[in-house]
């Protein structure tokens, strides 16, 4: 949780002081333009969120690695149930984790981008400018989840069309053919960058 809050302030805060502060008085007479300032914040974010997405992943390991008590480990069993699990899916397993990786590191990007839009729309306030800020966050939030609810795309859609519970709440068992998995996951791709792309012309047409 530290990792996570940590990380987003980090990314507002060098947004908003280094474009939106004092520091933009000498961020704004570069010979670059406004589009080159805010992609060279979203390089920024993108590699701040891909370590600690990475971070958080390797400590959840260790964790794991810690507490677990290894003394009654079968690694022929795990090998076992990972073979069962590949068959339970209608397509490659590794294939799934990765694009559901992918999907998910892309909808972040499109939330910062959402996050950069929002400052600037607050920046337009003379007073209470973060408060104005967080409001127009949440609102764009909602108009997005409306449109991507509108368009049967959202998160929602994507688990259920992946995952179906059946009988008791621990029997799930797959019902997405691979073709209809790499189809669902390049739309959800799709809408995702399509946001992104309007969040970012919305913060360069503001900042101009």
């Amino acid at each position: 949780m530290a990792l996570v809050v940590v990380t987003i302030v980090t990314v507002i805060q060098r947004f908003t002081k280094n474009l939106l502060g004092r520091e933009g008085y000498l961020m704004h007479t570069l010979p670059v333009t406004e589009s080159q300032l805010v992609a060279s914040k979203l390089l920024s974010s993108a590699v701040w969120l891909l370590a600690s997405a990475v971070v958080g992943v390797v400590s959840l390991v260790v964790m794991f690695c810690v507490g677990a008590d290894f003394t009654e480990l079968n690694f022929s069993n795990l090998l076992d149930d990972w073979a069962a699990l590949r068959t339970s899916f209608e397509g490659d397993l590794l294939a799934i984790l990765l694009w559901t990786a992918l999907l998910c590191y892309a909808r972040m990007l499109c939330t910062m981008l959402c996050i950069y839009a929002a400052c600037m729309v607050g920046h337009q306030f003379k007073s209470h400018p973060a408060l104005a800020g967080i409001l127009s966050f949440f609102g764009m939030q909602y108009v997005q989840g409306w449109i991507e609810k509108l368009l049967r795309v959202g998160a929602g859609v994507y688990e259920t069309a992946l995952y179906t519970v059946v009988g008791d709440a621990g029997s799930i068992q797959t019902t997405l053919s691979a073709q209809g998995f790499m189809g669902c996951a390049a739309l959800t791709l799709g809408i995702a960058a399509a946001f992104g792309v309007f969040w970012f012309g919305l913060t360069v047409w503001l900042m101009r």
